[in-house]
């Protein structure tokens, strides 16, 4: 079942986006939202790296 996908991991997944681009970095092959409801997941297929940064109740994000 999919988690409920909020403008918290849509802003999340906006500024990290922000980071990657700015440091001149691959965007990720997919973001994931589901895995859990307080986390959203980018995804590097080749080289299989991943992502995680978990949402905090207050607007926080933290990379993990």
């Amino acid at each position: 079942m999919a988690a409920l996908r909020t403008s918290l991991h849509d802003d999340a997944e906006l500024r990290m986006r922000e980071l990657l681009d700015g440091a001149g970095l691959a965007e990720p092959d997919e973001v994931r939202h589901e895995f859990d409801p307080d986390e959203v997941v980018f995804l590097w297929h080749a080289t299989k790296t991943a992502i995680v940064v978990e949402l905090e109740g207050d607007g926080t994000a933290e990379v993990c």
